[in-house]
């Protein structure tokens, strides 16, 4: 669901959230996303169904962990969007992640990463928040606090969101990762301020099809047959004690990838 969508839902107070909240809670959430929209940075992910991309995701969240626990993960903004589909029990949802760094009100130090958890209704007509709040504390990545979630449905799609954020992470890490600039459409926009309606903006898409990285198997120099795969990212500790990132890549993989976007990263 991408943000320009939740910004009308929102407009349109077509709004909810999967379990009950106090009576506030959602229009809070609601007006704080509407309110941070103009910073918001968008992106999104090329999946329907994970389990045919399974690879590439877990070499993206294991490698993003690892970046996590070291404290040098990539949070590319203050705030940022991240919208994906996905296939559940044979219906396709659109989900996105409102994400927000999270800094110390005695430092100003970064120290967690808070994801907000959205789908859009089937039948197109609103938006649903699954949690309202959820927290990844810097440096230890299975630290998760989440809030509002008492369901194994709501657990379900939190975790889901929580995975995306960060396969999200590890693709941004990894020059490898197949994305694409998708620009703002400028006339549509013109028609859309005319309607009042909010603008679409520009986004990063991350691909992560293997068909699209993948050329045909080979045999290798002892003439057994090299699948296309990924090498795994890690993290490595100098004799002085730097640690740096040695980030996944592919083996066997086409030739002509394509180079990736201006720097949109910053370590936190």
């Amino acid at each position: 669901m991408r943000l320009h969508t939740a910004l009308e839902y929102i407009k349109e107070n077509k709004f909810r959230s999967l379990e009950p909240w106090e009576a506030d809670e959602s229009a809070q959430l609601a007006r704080h996303i509407e309110e941070r929209a103009a910073e918001t940075v968008e992106f999104s992910f090329s999946f329907i169904d994970p389990d045919k991309t399974d690879q590439t995701l877990q070499v993206f969240i294991d490698f993003s962990n690892q970046l996590w626990d070291a404290e040098i993960a990539p949070l590319p903004h203050d705030f940022f969007w991240v919208s994906w589909s996905q296939k559940i029990l044979d219906e396709t949802v659109h989900f996105a992640a409102f994400c927000e760094r999270v800094k110390s009100e005695l430092d100003g130090k970064v120290i967690a990463l808070s994801v907000q958890v959205i789908f859009e209704t089937k039948n197109r007509t609103g938006l649903v928040f699954v949690n309202q709040s959820g927290h990844k504390v810097i440096g230890d990545h299975k630290r998760v606090l989440v809030s509002h979630v008492n369901s194994d449905s709501a657990a379900l799609m939190t975790d889901n969101g929580f995975g995306v954020v960060a396969a999200l992470l590890g693709a941004l890490s990894t020059k490898q990762a197949i994305r694409r600039d998708e620009p703002a459409p400028d006339r549509l926009n013109k028609q859309r301020e005319r309607k009042g309606r909010p603008p679409i903006r520009s986004m990063i898409v991350i691909d992560v099809r293997v068909n699209h990285m993948a050329r045909p198997q080979h045999q290798g120099s002892s003439g057994r047959t090299v699948p296309p795969h990924w090498r795994r990212g890690h993290v490595r500790t100098l004799a002085d004690g730097r640690i740096i990132p040695v980030e996944p890549c592919w083996v066997n993989a086409n030739g002509d990838l394509p180079p990736p976007p201006k720097p949109v990263v910053v370590k936190v």
